[in-house]
């Protein structure tokens, strides 16, 4: 899991970098390397789960990011990841 703890305030660099940044991350979730991207409300921090086999690989995928270069970033190395979007969906008669 990728924390990732953003520049406040945002500056208009870092703004104009959005659009950007929102391809690339849409990419790495439509080819399964990112499963979970949150940014939280106040903008000042972000969670990404990024399948990978290690902290550096994991570390190689954010670092391609176009904002990278104003975040402070945490990696932790998951042991369970779990949640309903994890697991089959469910059935309906209907």
């Amino acid at each position: 899991m990728i924390q990732m703890r953003l520049p406040n305030p945002l500056s208009d660099a870092f703004y104009a970098l959005i659009p950007e940044h929102r391809a690339y991350i849409d990419k790495q979730i439509n080819d399964g390397i990112i499963t979970l991207y949150a940014i939280n409300e106040d903008r000042t921090r972000g969670w990404a789960i990024v399948l990978s086999e290690n902290a550096e690989e994991a570390m190689e995928v954010i670092e391609k990011s176009p904002v990278y270069r104003f975040m402070s970033i945490q990696i932790d190395e998951l042991f369970i990841f779990d949640g309903e979007t994890m697991r089959l969906p469910k059935v309906s008669l209907n």
